[in-house]
């Protein structure tokens, strides 16, 4: 009878188990990456670009996208950043980005929302992309860069 109690209840944790994760492979419960997946299929992608670590670890891909007529850099999913105080996401002149920059070869535009995941970040009306040739994570701080990525053109 101790047989099949213990079989009969590992019977029913092991189907407990598999219905819990298949009820939950069905349910994304990560708004954000709800958001990202809904966002990604209105947008226009251009070709992908990887970061490329300079003082701390960065990686993941990024690329310009378009949506309603609007430009954005998008972090993919993979992307990854060490922390870091005072981060900040900024369009640069060359292709390859030093440990330190100068104040007149980028722009801003604005805090790292999150040191991994998706991500966006609009690219104002009056920035010629065509002056810039990547996209750099950097610490106003310290003036260094932790990675960067050339712009896919």
């Amino acid at each position: 009878m101790q047989r099949f109690s213990f079989g009969l209840i590992f019977a029913l944790s092991l189907g407990l188990t598999a219905a819990n994760n298949a009820f939950a492979g069905d349910l994304n419960l990560n708004p954000r990456e709800q958001n990202s997946d809904i966002i990604v299929a209105e947008a226009v992608k251009a070709p992908s670009s990887q970061f490329v670590s300079v003082e701390h670890p960065t990686a993941g891909k990024v690329n310009v996208v378009s949506v309603d007529g609007k430009q954005y850099l998008e972090f993919g999913r993979d992307f990854q950043s060490d922390r870091g105080p005072a981060l900040r996401v900024v369009l640069h002149q060359d292709q390859s980005v030093g440990l330190q920059i100068q104040p007149d070869s980028y722009v801003s535009l604005g805090e790292l929302q999150a040191f991994n995941d998706t991500q966006r970040y609009l690219i104002p009306d009056n920035i010629d992309l065509a002056g810039y040739q990547s996209v750099a994570i950097w610490c106003e701080e310290f003036n260094a860069t932790f990675g960067y990525a050339p712009l896919a053109k």
